[in-house]
């Protein structure tokens, strides 16, 4: 086994939607130097085109669990074979289930065969502010969680965080912006591991 302090770093970005990952995750790429794997970015084309073809909203409940498992996985395939390659990486999606599997990196690292340094970076952000991104960025996918804003609110309130990364840190988001102490303490945390 080679030794941990050379491991690739997986840095996770999560948070419920609207809450500013993209956001986070494109300003620590920038000062790290870090690669950007976006889930968004991977999996919505290929829904948007399924959505045209099937006519079915692409955050409607039963459409999601259809094609779910297949987005993820394509996300970590991504994510994976960076790391096999001996990248650090940052990576964002909400990550929902995942969050919630207790034997999450122990699954992940065996089922790719490879070792890495794992780091959470998860955003901590008020009602208000949260209700005020996804009205801002005017997204066909969030009128569903517009429409039950109660239910998405509390679910993402309520979320179970029982994965164990190596290193896991919060940055709270307020009043339209992520706490500069935060971002400052989570770039030094993750240089210090890279």
């Amino acid at each position: 086994m080679s030794d941990p302090r050379h491991y690739p770093v997986v840095v996770f970005v999560s948070g419920p939607a609207g809450s500013g990952k993209t956001t986070l995750s494109e300003r620590l790429c920038r000062s790290l130097s870090l690669p950007f794997i976006d889930f968004d970015s991977i999996c919505e084309p290929f829904l948007g085109v399924l959505q045209e073809k099937d006519g079915v909203a692409i955050r409607d409940s039963t459409f999601t669990r259809q094609y779910r498992e297949v987005c993820y996985a394509a996300f970590f395939d991504v994510v994976f074979e960076n790391v096999e390659m001996g990248l650090n990486v940052l990576a964002t999606a909400p990550l929902s289930s995942e969050l919630e599997e207790t034997g999450f990196f122990p699954r992940i690292k065996q089922h790719y065969g490879v070792d890495f340094i794992s780091f959470d970076a998860y955003i901590d952000i008020s009602e208000e502010d949260l209700l005020c991104n996804i009205k801002a960025r005017g997204s066909e996918r969030d009128r569903q969680k517009l429409s039950n804003w109660d239910d998405f609110f509390m679910q993402s309130k309520n979320q179970r965080r029982q994965w164990s990364p190596d290193h896991s840190m919060c940055v709270r988001y307020r009043a339209g912006d992520f706490d500069e102490e935060d971002c400052s303490f989570l770039e030094k945390a993750i240089r210090l591991q890279i």
